[in-house]
């Protein structure tokens, strides 16, 4: 049985739910960066105090190996990057990252579970949804409700709001399914509100594949071939209908809007994505520069050097395969790899939990096609909560093979 929460949990709980929302409020500020050392500090005090001062050293081999690897390369990079000073600041950054969560580590290995990471994310977007309301203020919200304002990217990207507000929904989802934590849906109004007016169409993407596959993923792996076969056709189904209530409805207008734009595109018969442009841009660089690339970080410089503006690909994919190679794409994808095959090997432990890590590691390979994402916070915090899943679903594995070889010798 698991332990119940402690006063303390619920105070870590809630500085990483502030933590993850400072990457989203404080994005343009430039000392945001030290929120995450200040809340690092004050988890690792409150971990110290309630285990007698000690801090043990725990290193999850997989994770500090592989972000430290993609660290290194950033580094490594700067070698025979054009601008050698934006690849070093990339390592740093993701260096500093690793540093901050080796540190509140061991509080959630101790924990033996990952519900209050799970619980910070989901808490973090239901914040990020109310702050957006109350920033732009009543009128603001009902004149992006009609479909024709966009919400702005003030404090934040619009797109990123609509991501975590999506994140949030589908964490809830995967409570409901378990009728867990009922008390919190109400919080999924302001999210679906801040998600339609973000209008952005990964957030909504992410939103109807995410529900959709918790619902082909709700029973274990034990099921019957039948339940499984209905639990298929029933995700589907939700596809179908999502698409057609959100359809339905004006305050979903400007997404469904945008992604006939985005057709059109694809179909020629309006003139070519900006992102489209850059992935084009990206994947030329890389066909010059296949094996290493022209240094992490680097994207601004080429974009500038073909006459746009400084600014990054819009596709994880090209990015490191244009800036690291496929040096660098490996060392970096070999982290999704890691966690896609040792989840999905050991997903009859703890299965519900384990179904929600895969879900939400598949939605962020497919995000990851239209943003760039090897530098973010918040990205090597999942990774760290699904490796830790990874973790303790092995210990899980082999407790109960020890246990089936000790009762077949007895």
């Amino acid at each position: 049985m698991r332990e119940e929460n402690t006063t303390s949990d619920e105070i870590i709980c809630a500085l990483i739910s502030f933590m993850i929302m400072s990457f989203y409020i404080f994005e343009t500020a430039s000392w945001g960066r030290y929120v995450i050392f200040g809340i690092t500090i004050l988890v690792t005090l409150i971990y110290a105090a309630n285990n007698g001062f000690k801090i043990p050293l725990v290193l999850n081999r997989p994770f500090h190996v592989h972000v430290a690897a993609f660290a290194i390369f950033c580094f490594a990079s700067s070698i025979w990057a054009w601008n050698s000073v934006a690849a070093i600041s990339k390592g740093i950054t993701i260096f500093s990252i690793l540093i901050c969560y080796s540190l509140i580590y061991p509080y959630f290995q101790q924990k033996g579970n990952i519900d209050i990471l799970l619980d910070a994310f989901m808490f973090s977007g239901y914040g990020i949804a109310l702050y957006t309301v109350v920033y732009y203020g009543t009128s603001g919200i009902v004149s992006m409700l009609s479909g024709n304002v966009r919400l702005g990217n003030d404090f934040t990207n619009a797109n990123s709001i609509g991501l975590i507000a999506a994140t949030s929904c589908i964490i809830q989802f995967s409570y409901l399914l378990k009728r867990k934590k009922r008390k919190f849906a109400i919080f999924l109004i302001p999210c679906i509100i801040v998600l339609a007016i973000s209008q952005s169409r990964k957030a909504m993407i992410m939103l109807v594949v995410g529900i959709a596959f918790l619902i082909m993923t709700k029973e274990s792996d034990r099921a019957s071939i039948f339940k499984k076969a209905f639990n298929l056709v029933l995700g589907v189904l939700a596809v179908f209908f999502l698409i057609y209530v959100m359809s339905r409805l004006d305050i979903f207008s400007g997404v469904f809007r945008r992604f006939e734009t985005l057709f059109e595109s694809i179909n020629g018969t309006r003139a070519e994505d900006i992102r489209s442009i850059y992935r084009r841009i990206g994947m030329q660089q890389f066909y010059k520069t296949p094996i290493l690339g022209i240094g992490i970080g680097n994207s601004l410089d080429l974009l500038e050097s073909v006459g746009h503006r400084r600014t990054y690909l819009h596709c994880n994919f090209v990015e490191i395969l244009s800036s690291g190679g496929i040096v660098g794409f490996i060392i970096y994808y070999s982290i999704y790899i890691k966690l896609i095959v040792g989840l999905w090997k050991y997903r009859r432990y703890r299965s519900t939990t384990t179904n929600l890590c895969i879900v939400l590691l598949f939605l962020m390979l497919i995000m990851d096609y239209g943003m760039v994402t090897y530098y973010d916070k918040q990205q090597y915090l999942y990774f760290m909560c699904f490796f830790l899943q990874l973790e303790l679903i092995k210990k899980d594995y082999y407790a109960i093979e020890e246990s089936e070889r000790y009762e077949n010798n007895v």
